[in-house]
């Protein structure tokens, strides 16, 4: 069986780029090892998830940092010491969660979010990974602003670095939006960057790290021929609204038909500080 998935991918580095002695955001190789880890299985790529399950906690064997790129490569272990796989994986590959080398902020700042006024970026803008091409792997934060009902609306937007501490940021045409419904209703959709095609059935689910899942009931945003869609839209419950607030991570999977499926993962860098504050201004 075969399935379509978005923004995953594999990273295959040779054994012999092995380097366990450059560290990586200061971490060295050897701290890494016999580490334990849990796996958030919905963010991992598609080569691994059918082997690994949501919460199994794993341990990271025979770690090596790449010599210039910002990756470490290692074996996962299970929990009676057996190799889950026979060849390396990095952590994106496997779904394993560390905010040392993930942009993740769950901060939310009070001021930022009663601020009435301004645009604000929410989020670490510190650049975590490098590139195959040597250059930083753009950062997802997110960019609150007012719209002309005086309501704020938040969306993600990325962050690219030139020099130093400069860098400007960019409106994406995918990512996760929040806007304000009705009163005290916020809306949460997440929109593809080419459309998939309607899936047979509307079994739409959305899940937070470990065995943490609901069943959506939302609307699908339909291109012009009705046929495909490149959004999806639901309201934000109180249970969903304490997972966006407290966890580092998330995914929305929709299965398209029995060969394919629409998945869109994310790190919480700066979504509950933005939550937040268009939440505080949907309350009038």
């Amino acid at each position: 069986m075969k399935f379509a998935y978005f923004l995953l991918g594999i990273f295959a580095i040779s054994s012999a780029y092995a380097n366990s002695d450059r560290a990586i955001n200061g971490v060295l190789a050897k701290e890494l090892e016999g580490q334990k880890y849990r796996v958030f299985k919905q963010m991992a790529a598609l080569e691994t998830m059918e082997k690994l399950n949501d919460g199994q906690e794993v341990t990271l064997s025979e770690v090596e940092a790449h010599p210039e790129f910002d990756i470490f490569r290692f074996y996962i272990l299970d929990d009676g010491g057996n190799r889950v796989f026979n060849k390396k994986y990095t952590m994106r590959d496997l779904g394993l969660i560390d905010s040392r080398f993930d942009s993740i902020s769950l901060t939310v700042n009070d001021t930022a979010v009663h601020n009435d006024k301004d645009d604000i970026l929410h989020g670490n803008l510190v650049p975590l990974e490098k590139r195959f091409d040597g250059t930083y792997e753009p950062v997802k934060v997110f960019l609150s602003t007012f719209d002309s009902r005086g309501k704020v609306i938040a969306k993600q937007v990325a962050t690219n670095f030139f020099i130093k501490d400069n860098y400007k940021h960019t409106n994406l045409d995918y990512g996760i939006s929040f806007s304000c419904t009705a009163q005290n209703q916020i809306a949460m959709t997440i929109k593809w960057d080419y459309p998939w095609y309607l899936p047979k059935t509307e079994d739409v689910h959305l899940y937070f790290p470990y065995n943490v899942e609901f069943k959506l009931d939302g609307d699908f945003h339909l291109t012009s021929d009705n046929k495909r869609f490149d959004a999806y839209g639901f309201t934000v419950t109180p249970e969903i609204e304490r997972q966006l607030l407290q966890s580092k991570a998330g995914a929305l999977r929709i299965p398209l038909h029995q060969w394919s499926t629409a998945r869109y993962t994310w790190k919480s860098n700066g979504l509950a500080e933005a939550y937040s504050r268009v939440k505080y201004f949907c309350k009038d």
